[in-house]
């Protein structure tokens, strides 16, 4: 499929065929787009959480108004927004800064000020604040994750219909 088709296919399925399963080579494409995914500032503030344990599904499906896509599909990944490993001073921000090219010492210290900058300035160590920024960044992983299944040809279903507070 090009691009647009892949759109067009791609669309909320509601209720999922039980008898067919995702193959592992197939699911871990799809994992591998939502890890290759981009954020707006490299932080990639995701975790993806593979939830195959029948009772802890029907647990989530409790809390997420009883959809029953959390239970028929073949496999089931909640995305994990990450709100204090995002905050100011955080050795997850310096890890990630380390990960990049650029290791001069000098072109550290100036991304571990920018980050410290933004993130202070933007997100004033809150946790609603970054939550909702984190959030923001996981959409993009999850567009491409479903974009990807729908790539092979395999149904998804963005879902955040659920009581945060249970």
């Amino acid at each position: 499929m090009n691009y647009l088709e892949i759109l067009k296919f791609r669309h909320a399925c509601k209720i999922f065929d039980e008898s067919k399963k995702i193959s592992a080579g197939e699911f871990d494409f799809i994992l591998e787009a939502g890890r290759l995914s981009p954020s707006s500032t490299g932080l990639e503030q995701w975790d993806f959480l593979v939830v195959q344990n029948k009772e802890l599904r029907e647990k989530i499906k409790a809390v997420s108004w009883n959809q029953a896509q959390i239970t028929s599909c073949s496999h089931l990944v909640v995305i994990l927004a990450k709100i204090k490993e995002i905050k100011v001073g955080s050795s997850y921000v310096d890890k990630m800064i380390a990960r990049r090219a650029d290791k001069e010492p000098e072109m550290i210290a100036a991304r571990q000020k920018f980050y410290h900058d933004f993130l202070l300035s933007n997100f004033k160590n809150d946790d609603e604040l970054t939550f909702q920024w984190s959030h923001e960044q996981c959409m993009i992983a999850a567009t491409n994750m479903m974009n990807a299944a729908a790539s092979l040809g395999i149904d998804s279903c963005p879902i955040e219909g659920f009581d945060r507070h249970a």
